[in-house]
């Protein structure tokens, strides 16, 4: 009974939301194209570091400007990857 419901509910959504999904989300083509500009383009080849959206260098939101977010995300990368024993000196 309850599997019933949750599938009419879920699909219940879907039709609500299906005509506004052109307006909120990016197809395929157009998410892809900051991340193309920045493999193709020559005046960005040594530009590094910075934040891009929308094809335009941008300012990221306030979680990437906080420096103890970034440790933590460091920290855990390396735990989860296996690669913290690496140093720069082994490569």
């Amino acid at each position: 009974m309850i599997f019933y419901f949750l599938n009419r509910l879920k699909n219940f959504i879907r039709f609500l939301t299906t005509p506004f999904q052109w307006v909120l989300f990016k197809g395929t083509a157009a998410g892809a194209q900051t991340q193309i500009m920045l493999a193709v383009d020559p005046a960005l080849e040594n530009v590094t570091g910075k934040y891009f959206r929308d094809c335009e260098q941008a300012t990221p939101l306030f979680m990437p400007r906080d420096k103890s977010i970034g440790n933590w995300l460091w920290q855990k990368s390396e735990q989860l990857t296996g690669l913290a024993a690496i140093s720069s000196e082994d490569v």
